[in-house]
């Protein structure tokens, strides 16, 4: 193998596997220092598509905590003495799934037995980190979140959906299905998010065998504790996610329709786990398809409940106060019975601004008012000698309550 077909095989695997696993922003690439991969022409491969590589000393493979798995993998299956291929996979198979480091594979995890009939370890994801490994705080688009801890231990911090405008999100650098935070959770700067104060985390620390359920909208930042932390998820699909893909697909026109005009916009605006920038029409192509889409599972769903009324009459647009009684309605009781723990919040920190705090509850009812003061305070510092910029004005128009209100005119307008 040589540079060129090194390339070749990172362009066909690498974003893929990204977006498969939905790695986010904070993705790194581990090569070692073998010559076609530190070549001159790969280095340049590299920068031009805005992979970030780690630092890796040489003679260090001991650095990589899945070589250590392999080396244990290859012991015991050598041991076994497979005589043909079926026996070599076939043990295999047998030795990850038996072997002490990672004491579950993903096909053992029944994720039916959590209430959601038919899913299993086919539809999840494999996490291998370090200590101090970290996803930056983030909220995802689609979806809620089954996680299981399978080694080493992991800490979450949650916030609710009512945080949000206390979170200050922004959708720069752009990543379909993800809001990211720009404050760091862990160590905030209260001067300049001071509004994040306001906010009502949740902090549980995973050990193996715990399964968290994080809910829909849920912001979270995780990081492993220990030295080698293994975790399994899988991301469930919910009904609410047809209107989500038009909030996603509005967020998408915009931002580029937004940063391809400004001559001044920084290059790395786009994630690089995105391929590339999509044109104007391929936006307004996707967010069609995504209306569509929308509208069709409406309207099977109000077919399925007039199948089961008897109702055949002319159909009109449930109130305001009907959609909310809707969804009022209390959640069915978790499988789970004694072994369910819930995920308390973390009791408000001394002299950090909490005099301002609003309760989770509170946060829920946040209207469009609050808008304007959940900026960063360096942008409010506004003089006659600094022009706004194009990412100051973004961050309000893809701000995720103007996209839910632009969403709902838009559906409103567009519905038969």
């Amino acid at each position: 193998m040589n540079s060129t077909v090194y390339q070749k095989i990172l362009k066909e695997n690498v974003r893929p596997s990204v977006r498969q696993l939905k790695l986010k922003r904070s993705w790194v690439l581990q090569q070692d220092n073998d010559p076609k991969h530190t070549s001159k022409s790969t280095s340049e491969w590299l920068k031009k598509n805005k992979m970030k590589t780690l630092e890796w000393p040489s003679q260090s493979p001991d650095l990589n905590p899945i070589e250590m798995l392999w080396h244990d993998l290859k012991k015991a299956v050598h041991a076994r003495k497979p005589s043909n291929k079926a026996e070599l996979q076939q043990f295999c198979k047998d030795e990850s799934v038996g072997n002490d480091s990672v004491p579950v594979s993903v096909q053992d995890v029944v994720w039916a037995d959590f209430g959601f009939p038919g899913r299993d370890g086919k539809e999840s994801s494999l996490w291998v980190g370090s200590s101090g490994a970290n996803t930056p705080c983030h909220v995802d688009s689609y979806g809620c979140n089954l996680v299981l801890q399978v080694q080493g231990r992991k800490t979450w911090h949650l916030y609710p959906p009512g945080d949000t405008p206390h979170m200050y999100p922004t959708r720069i650098p752009y990543e379909e299905s993800s809001i990211f935070s720009k404050v760091n959770v862990v160590n905030p700067d209260r001067s300049r998010f001071p509004l994040f104060s306001r906010t009502s985390p949740h902090v549980v620390t995973l050990h193996p065998g715990q399964v968290l359920l994080v809910p829909r909208h849920w912001w979270h930042y995780v990081q492993s504790v220990d030295d080698m932390t293994v975790s399994i998820n899988s991301w469930i699909e919910l009904d609410s996610d047809h209107e989500s893909r038009v909030q996603e697909a509005v967020t998408r026109t915009l931002v580029c329709l937004f940063k391809s005009a400004d001559p001044c916009s920084p290059p790395d605006w786009l994630n690089p786990t995105e391929d590339e920038v999509p044109t104007h029409q391929t936006n307004l192509r996707d967010l069609s398809r995504a209306v569509g889409a929308y509208t069709e599972y409406q309207r099977e769903k109000q077919w399925s409940r007039d199948s089961r009324t008897g109702n055949s009459g002319p159909k009109r647009r449930r109130t305001e106060g009907e959609v909310e009684a809707a969804g009022d309605k209390p959640l069915p009781s978790a499988p789970f019975g004694p072994h369910l723990s819930p995920v308390a919040p973390t009791p408000p920190e001394p002299n950090v601004g909490r005099a301002e705090y609003c309760s989770a509850d509170a946060q829920q009812n946040v209207t469009i008012e609050t808008l304007p003061k959940a900026c960063d305070s360096h942008a409010r510092q506004l003089g006659s000698d600094r022009t706004i910029s194009s990412e100051e004005v973004l961050d309000c128009l893809v701000d995720p309550q103007v996209i839910r209100l632009v969403t709902e005119l838009l559906l409103q307008r567009l519905s038969p």
